[in-house]
């Protein structure tokens, strides 16, 4: 479903791990910044600072949502 998708996830909590678990499952691309590698074990995840995100092959962004208690 998510296969040709490259997705940039940038920072969140917990339930952004959870969803970026999914996203894997339907077979996205994903970079993360702000997750420890260990977090993962799929070659389909990338753990990278912001620095070295590379926008203009993303064609999605999550961002954490503040204020949500």
């Amino acid at each position: 479903m998510f296969s040709s998708l490259h997705i940039a996830v940038l920072g969140g909590d917990d339930r952004y791990v959870h969803v970026m678990k999914q996203l894997l499952k339907q077979g996205a691309n994903i970079t993360a910044v702000g997750y420890p590698a260990e977090l993962f074990n799929d070659e389909k995840i990338t753990c990278t600072t912001i620095a070295n995100v590379a926008f203009e092959t993303v064609d999605a962004l999550l961002l954490p949502v503040a204020g949500m208690d």
